[in-house]
Protein backbone atom coordinates (compact mmCIF):
# COMPACT_ATOMS: atom_id res chain seq x y z
CA UNK A 1 0.00 0.00 0.00
CA UNK A 2 3.27 2.66 0.65
CA UNK A 3 4.76 2.06 -2.18
CA UNK A 4 4.16 3.76 -5.59
CA UNK A 5 1.03 3.45 -7.83
CA UNK A 6 1.48 2.53 -11.54
CA UNK A 7 -1.13 2.89 -14.46
CA UNK A 8 0.31 1.14 -17.51
CA UNK A 9 -0.65 1.00 -20.83
CA UNK A 10 0.73 -2.39 -22.09
CA UNK A 11 0.07 -1.87 -26.11
CA UNK A 12 2.24 1.40 -26.03
CA UNK A 13 4.48 0.50 -23.21
CA UNK A 14 3.18 3.97 -21.81
CA UNK A 15 2.94 4.59 -18.13
CA UNK A 16 2.37 6.94 -15.26
CA UNK A 17 2.96 7.12 -11.33
CA UNK A 18 2.10 8.84 -8.31
CA UNK A 19 2.01 8.22 -5.00
CA UNK A 20 -2.13 7.98 -4.77
CA UNK A 21 -3.41 5.64 -7.28
CA UNK A 22 -6.77 8.09 -7.90
CA UNK A 23 -4.23 10.68 -8.88
CA UNK A 24 -2.34 8.57 -10.78
CA UNK A 25 -5.08 7.03 -12.76
CA UNK A 26 -6.38 10.84 -13.37
CA UNK A 27 -3.11 11.96 -14.74
CA UNK A 28 -2.76 9.40 -17.12
CA UNK A 29 -6.29 9.41 -18.34
CA UNK A 30 -5.91 12.91 -19.02
CA UNK A 31 -2.44 12.82 -20.25
CA UNK A 32 -3.05 9.44 -22.55
CA UNK A 33 -6.07 7.48 -22.41
CA UNK A 34 -8.50 10.12 -23.76
CA UNK A 35 -6.53 10.80 -26.40
CA UNK A 36 -5.16 7.22 -27.65
CA UNK A 37 -7.19 5.68 -30.72
CA UNK A 38 -5.81 2.63 -29.85
CA UNK A 39 -8.07 2.23 -26.38
CA UNK A 40 -10.33 -0.56 -26.00
CA UNK A 41 -12.43 -0.52 -22.38
CA UNK A 42 -12.71 -3.93 -20.94
CA UNK A 43 -16.28 -5.70 -22.05
CA UNK A 44 -18.91 -4.40 -19.03
CA UNK A 45 -19.22 -7.93 -17.96
CA UNK A 46 -15.95 -7.96 -16.78
CA UNK A 47 -14.88 -8.52 -13.33
CA UNK A 48 -11.81 -8.66 -10.92
CA UNK A 49 -11.68 -12.27 -9.98
CA UNK A 50 -8.93 -14.23 -8.56
CA UNK A 51 -8.09 -15.82 -11.95
CA UNK A 52 -7.96 -12.11 -13.74
CA UNK A 53 -5.46 -11.22 -11.28
CA UNK A 54 -3.33 -13.97 -11.78
CA UNK A 55 -3.69 -13.36 -15.80
CA UNK A 56 -2.70 -9.85 -14.87
CA UNK A 57 0.27 -10.15 -12.84
CA UNK A 58 1.81 -12.92 -14.64
CA UNK A 59 0.99 -10.30 -18.15
CA UNK A 60 2.79 -7.56 -15.76
CA UNK A 61 5.42 -9.52 -14.92
CA UNK A 62 8.26 -7.78 -17.26
CA UNK A 63 7.23 -4.47 -16.57
CA UNK A 64 7.23 -4.53 -12.37
CA UNK A 65 10.83 -6.24 -13.38
CA UNK A 66 11.97 -3.55 -15.63
CA UNK A 67 10.69 -1.21 -12.67
CA UNK A 68 12.33 -2.58 -9.69
CA UNK A 69 14.92 -0.80 -8.43
CA UNK A 70 13.50 2.49 -10.53
CA UNK A 71 12.36 5.87 -8.94
CA UNK A 72 9.28 3.81 -9.05
CA UNK A 73 10.91 2.13 -6.26
CA UNK A 74 9.15 -1.28 -6.88
CA UNK A 75 10.66 -4.32 -6.05
CA UNK A 76 10.00 -8.55 -5.55
CA UNK A 77 9.58 -9.61 -2.06
CA UNK A 78 8.39 -12.59 -0.28
CA UNK A 79 9.04 -10.67 3.40
CA UNK A 80 6.43 -7.52 3.17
Amino acid sequence: MAASKVVHCTLHDYHYEDKELDVAYAKFRADYYDKCPDRKPRAPDWTYDAENQQLLQERHRPLMQRLAGSRYGLRHTLTD
